[in-house]
């Protein structure tokens, strides 16, 4: 099977953004895609007030480990702001 997938991005506005500052990425993005390693420092950094941040419109993606991400509060935080879960992908999750 062969998909190809053709976007065209504008880039309005570049940032760097330290962990501390998690809330104001996540408020500030259309999307957020998550590729982290578990260690620590990162174990539920994507938590409620993460997911809560989000703009209502906001996608979320992880592509990293699963322990970095809070499920409970991904799933509540979706339902909260009224998303429409059409597809759920998950690479791994926290039972891994």
């Amino acid at each position: 099977m062969f998909v190809c997938l053709h976007m065209t991005v504008v880039l309005l506005q570049s940032a760097l953004y330290t962990p501390e500052q998690l809330l104001e990425l996540m408020a500030a993005s259309d999307y957020v895609v998550a590729a982290l390693p578990h260690t620590p420092s990162t174990h539920e950094l994507v938590n409620a007030a993460a997911i809560a941040a989000m703009k209502p419109n906001g996608v979320f993606i992880n592509v990293g480990r699963g322990k970095t991400v809070e499920e409970p509060a991904l799933i509540e935080g979706a339902v909260a702001q009224g998303w429409r879960l059409h597809v759920l992908g998950a690479r791994c999750n926290q039972n891994e």
